[in-house]
């Protein structure tokens, strides 16, 4: 997966039980983004590839009500 200014980075919130599960899923979504747990924090950086945006921010969307999860944020990634 390519890293630098071609990437979105959404900052989520969601409990600490389910980033786990949440790097699961991302990680059955071959090249779909990668999770930065942030640690201590309730909140994690899922990082894409702008070409698929739209794709992670539906997928996102689909889990917010069975993760508890919340889309911060989203800017784009620093080089």
């Amino acid at each position: 997966m390519p890293t630098g200014p071609d990437m979105i980075c959404f900052t989520v919130r969601l409990p600490r039980a389910q980033i786990g599960y949440l790097r699961f899923l991302l990680e059955a979504y071959e090249g779909l983004a990668q999770l930065k747990a942030m640690a201590g924090r309730d909140e994690a950086e899922v990082l894409v590839p702008s070409e698929r945006e739209a794709e992670a921010s539906a997928l996102l969307h689909a889990l917010k009500d069975e993760l508890g999860l919340e889309v911060v944020s989203k800017t784009d990634h620093p080089a």
